[in-house]
């Protein structure tokens, strides 16, 4: 299984820890029964999350519509059994110059109930209309199927647990901000008038 490193935000000790936590939380995948679900951010997101629970209006996924085709497009917060999902977002959000990486998780049912549970269809590889049959019908089948789940409303959640290898208070240095917005503005597509 291939797990993103978090070296390149990190220290020596930072990263080490970052490592054995992971190995930690991989111990919680496939769990049964009531799966343990991971959301991946950064630290500076984090802490408003604490504070103030999700902002489903950051990340966004389209629903089908009535003719079978995928649109229209809903606010949500996106979760999934799989671990190296959770830290490839940790990490590219970490690297995104707010803090360090960080992984939440609950069991499944608890972020079910936190808000509508649909399925991630951002996960979808298939061309939904060549066969919308194949779509999954639910969010348990969503897990199965696509790894992953969003849910819409998604506010605070019941048992939430947070693995963070530092305070959540924690903002990168000067350098490692001024170098990832660099990074950013490299990566950025002008936008023609």
């Amino acid at each position: 299984m291939l797990f993103v490193s978090g070296d390149k935000l990190m220290d020596g000790d930072r990263s080490a820890a970052w490592e054995c936590m992971l190995a930690e939380l991989r111990l919680l995948e496939n769990s049964d029964g009531d799966p343990i679900l991971f959301h991946g951010t950064s630290s500076l997101r984090a802490s408003l999350i604490l504070a103030d629970g999700f902002d489903p209006k950051t990340a966004w996924v389209p629903l089908p519509m009535p003719d079978g085709t995928l649109g229209g497009v809903n606010p949500c917060v996106f979760w999934t059994p799989k671990l190296e999902i959770a830290v490839a977002r940790a990490v590219r959000h970490g690297g995104l110059s707010q803090g360090l990486p960080v992984i939440l998780s609950a069991r499944a049912s608890d972020v079910a109930a936190s808000g509508t549970p649909v399925p991630d269809y951002c996960m979808w590889e298939i061309d939904y209309q060549e066969d919308p049959a194949r779509l999954p019908k639910d969010w348990m089948e969503s897990l199965k199927m696509l790894g992953a789940i969003a849910v819409l409303d998604c506010r605070r959640v019941a048992g939430l647990r947070l693995h963070a290898v530092a305070p959540l208070d924690h903002r990168p240095s000067p350098a490692m901000h001024d170098a990832a917005i660099g990074k950013m503005m490299a990566h950025t597509i002008p936008v023609a008038a």
